[in-house]
């Protein structure tokens, strides 16, 4: 912090009006350097939220595609099987 204190120091006594206008332009810049921020975080969390669905609807079709192996007919019949032997 006090390198930064003394390179701000350097700069107002080399040119004081060019420092004077770095502030200002800095000052002027700050709230659109915020929004710049929040839309980028907030295209960050609906790439997120995208992703999520999109590997929620993959899992569910994957999963719906395989054959059930909780089926109660199947399971009757391996119910089955096992009283058998």
């Amino acid at each position: 912090m006090d390198n930064l204190k003394n390179i701000i120091l350097k700069l107002y006594h080399a040119h004081p009006v060019l420092s004077v206008i770095i502030v200002v332009l800095v000052i002027a810049l700050l709230p659109l350097l915020f929004t710049l921020a929040n839309a980028v975080l907030t295209a960050l969390l609906g790439m997120a939220l995208l992703m999520t669905v999109c590997y929620a609807l993959i899992r569910f079709f994957a999963n719906a595609c395989k054959p059930d192996d909780l089926n109660m007919d199947d399971t009757a019949q391996k119910q089955d099987k096992n009283t058998e032997k």
